[in-house]
């Protein structure tokens, strides 16, 4: 209940700073980009889900080395869609291929482990490549262009 307190008390300053100019224009500008960005997250959204997906399909998990404490509670699912949204951002982390080097070991499955293991490097490239360069490089252009919309009016 205080959470939902200090959340309502915040929002109400929020809209108390229109009085002044100076605020007045700034949260003109985050409203206009929050409304602009929302397409966006949603495709954004579907790329961290489709990504996730994938890790627990090929058997890689987020869930080990030094930051599996912080996804002691989770199921896989979510411990993946976690990861595939730090990785996002910046919070670069490689999933776990502990399965795929265990059935490496074994004689019989070696080609299909190394094949799996090169292929889960692969998908971490693109997921790399396409979230964290090309999207968030996208999200920068919407917010400059609601900015450069917002300033000329």
């Amino acid at each position: 209940m205080n959470t939902v307190m200090v959340i309502m008390i915040f929002l109400k300053i929020n809209t108390w700073m229109r009085l002044n100019d100076e605020f007045s224009n700034l949260y003109t500008l985050v409203i206009q980009c929050v409304k602009d960005i929302i397409l966006f997250m949603l495709y954004f959204l579907y790329w961290v889900i489709f990504f996730a997906s994938i890790y627990m399909i090929l058997g890689a998990d987020f869930n080990v080395g030094e930051k599996a404490a912080d996804y002691m509670t989770l199921k896989p699912l979510e411990t993946n869609f976690i990861g595939v949204f730090r990785n996002s951002l910046g919070d670069i982390a490689i999933p776990g291929i502990e399965y795929w080097l265990i059935r490496k070991e074994m004689e019989e499955d070696k080609l299909w482990a190394s094949f799996f293991i090169h292929f889960i490097w692969l998908i971490i490239l693109f997921n790399t490549v396409l979230t964290l360069i090309v999207l968030l490089n996208f999200l920068i252009a919407i917010v400059s262009e609601s900015y450069n919309r917002m300033n000329s009016m």
